[in-house]
């Protein structure tokens, strides 16, 4: 089970990718709305720097999925933040796969901008009751 109570099903070995899809589209289309089918996949968050100030973070989040080969719908994007120096620079959270492949490449050609790519390092799970690290408000 799942910290919110919610079903887990781990689908492993050769092909277990194209397996859980073909899992997941026959058991959206049994339940047909009586409950939310969901894929939960590891994610990375990295750091683009070195953005020009006409870069959207609809542009990034294309550049991204055209490099990285996935749906841009995989790709959270925060807000595009200028910094003194004028340059701006954009947080995403995406699969690691993508976040891998990202940091394999020389930098990211957005537009007319060649923007440096950091991986970011994980956040430790916080508690918001007693704000300690490392538990949950549930095991508090």
């Amino acid at each position: 089970r799942a910290r919110n109570s919610g079903i887990l099903f781990e689908i492993t070995g050769n092909g277990a990718k194209a397996k859980a899809e073909s899992f997941a589209r026959d058991l959206e289309d049994a339940l047909s709305g009586d409950a939310v089918v969901a894929r939960p996949t590891k994610k990375a968050e990295v750091r683009i720097v070195g953005l020009d100030d006409s870069v959207t973070k609809g542009a990034v989040r294309q550049a991204v999925s055209s490099i990285a080969k996935c749906p841009p719908e995989d790709i959270q994007t925060g807000v595009v933040r200028q910094s003194s120096g004028g340059l701006g620079a954009i947080w995403l959270r995406c699969p690691l796969e993508v976040a891998h492949k990202l940091s394999e490449a020389n930098g990211l050609q957005i537009g007319w901008t060649r923007a440096a790519v950091s991986l970011l390092g994980e956040c430790p799970t916080q508690c918001y009751r007693c704000l300690d690290f490392g538990h949950m408000a549930v095991d508090c």
